[in-house]
């Protein structure tokens, strides 16, 4: 996807792309076809700063990508990606970058980043936990 829904006051993403869009299933998998008819190379590092906003979609581009033989990194928030997607990528996903810009509360609010602080905050906590038990290395 490009865009975000969210107002944070310190992000570009608005900005870049002040529409949000997403391209469909179908789109990605003719691009993958592409790229293997070009390149060996099966590590794929996903632009997409709400990967796994929608569940549906996000599950079936995963199995794609593990489908296909890829090995993949991306980017997304931990307030939206979901739990049952640790289970579907399989050992395929080898890291993921959560942002968190701050793990201060009043600075949270501050930024726009969320109405609930505490509760993100708990957000990213059990998102690294579960990256911990899927072997999947966790940035933020």
């Amino acid at each position: 996807s490009r865009g975000c829904a969210w107002h944070c006051e310190f992000c570009q993403e608005k900005k870049l792309y002040p529409q949000f869009s997403s391209r469909s299933v179908d789109k990605v998998r003719a691009d993958l076809i592409n790229l293997q008819k070009v390149t060996n190379h099966r590590l794929l590092m996903l632009s997409d700063p709400l990967f796994g906003l929608d569940y549906k979609s996000c599950s079936e581009m995963v199995r794609v990508f593990n489908s296909m033989g890829f090995e993949y990194q991306f980017g997304t928030r931990c307030d939206v990606f979901h739990e049952k997607l640790y289970k579907e990528m399989g050992q395929n996903c080898r890291l993921i970058f959560f942002g968190l810009e701050s793990a201060s509360p009043t600075r949270l609010l501050q930024m726009l980043k969320t109405k609930n602080p505490d509760q993100y905050l708990q957000n990213m906590l059990d998102q690294i936990e579960r990256c911990f038990k899927n072997n999947i290395f966790a940035t933020m």
